[in-house]
């Protein structure tokens, strides 16, 4: 059979049944109706926030809006979003039971959505029945997303702080125990300042050559000066370890001021471009895209069984 003749038998159908096909779309149109109806299928409220993620350092080769995208899909943010607006009491899902998480993942799912836009930023879209409790869902993400990340990078600043803290309690040990040990060789010793005392000694020494003084006296001082050199010496060397210990000390002292100022404060980690608004008209269900779709289906259906029904019968003949 040629394409003429197809279309041919089509009209034909189309001719001797279309108050049947009438029928149908009327009743497709009216049961489409009734079934979109307020009581039977609650219209939602969309509500939508742009995003781009601001103090944030990527990781590995992933850019910043990626790793937002990462960090807003995390468990607890929608935990906490299906537990403060008790999304499964909208589909009547019970917490503990069988399946809960599986159906409980399909519903947070339908009604948020996080995705990147063509400009590198990040949209969050939420919908529910009450406009008010769409707009408090976007506001809720952010507000955990902000809470997770701070509390991270908080706990990251402590940790290195503490840790930062560990090293200068043992240069300070280091310190103290130098600071001893000069002590005492100075007392000891008598060495105070190694390079003025060594030049009086050399200078008195001088003396006693140039006035020719007795083999004793030559031999006390250059016992002394021999005593000077060992023991100032070791004190100049233990003296420039301990400024060098004193140096990196005053450094570590003030990673530890910069890390614990990180720890106090708290940033925000993410720059708003589109605010989330309370929705003044429904986004769901467009009545007239159903109503549509119904009647086209109950049209098309209703004409493919009649010309079935038509070719059946006339083989039959």
């Amino acid at each position: 059979m040629n394409d003429s003749a197809v279309f041919s038998g089509l009209l034909d159908t189309l001719k001797v049944h279309w108050k049947v096909i009438l029928i149908m779309a009327i009743l497709a149109g009216i049961a489409a109706t009734i079934f979109t109806l307020p009581s039977l299928m609650p219209p939602r409220y969309t509500s939508t926030a742009v995003i781009y993620p601001v103090n944030i350092e990527p990781m590995s080769d992933e850019s910043e809006t990626e790793q937002l995208l990462q960090l807003l899909a995390d468990n607890d943010i929608k935990d906490e979003v299906i537990n403060r607006f008790k999304l499964y009491d909208r589909a009547e899902l019970v917490p503990g039971t069988a399946e809960y998480n599986y159906w409980m993942d399909l519903l947070y799912q339908e009604r948020v959505s996080i995705g990147p836009t063509r400009y590198e930023s990040v949209e969050i879209t939420c919908q529910d029945e009450d406009p008010v409790v769409a707009k408090e869902m976007v506001e809720t993400i952010l507000e955990v997303y902000n809470q997770e990340i701070n509390e991270s990078i908080r706990s990251k600043h402590d940790e290195y702080r503490r840790l930062v803290q560990g090293e200068m309690m043992q240069l300070k040990y280091l310190i103290d125990s130098l600071t001893t040990r000069i002590a005492t060789l100075r007392t000891n010793s008598g060495v105070l300042d190694f390079g003025s005392q060594s030049e009086r000694y050399a200078e008195g020494y001088m003396r006693l050559i140039e006035r020719g003084g007795s083999k004793a006296n030559m031999d006390k001082v250059e016992g002394l000066m021999a005593d000077m050199a060992s023991k100032g010496s070791e004190v100049e060397i233990l003296q420039s370890i301990l400024t060098g210990f004193q140096e990196e000390y005053a450094t570590l002292t003030s990673k530890v001021a910069i890390e614990r100022s990180k720890v106090i404060h708290e940033l925000t980690y993410y720059m708003t471009v589109v605010e989330p608004q309370v929705a003044d008209k429904k986004s769901y269900p467009v009545r007239w895209v159903i109503l549509l779709m119904s009647v086209i289906l109950a049209v098309l259906s209703t004409i493919i069984f009649l010309v079935a029904m038509d070719r059946w019968k006339s083989m039959k003949a």
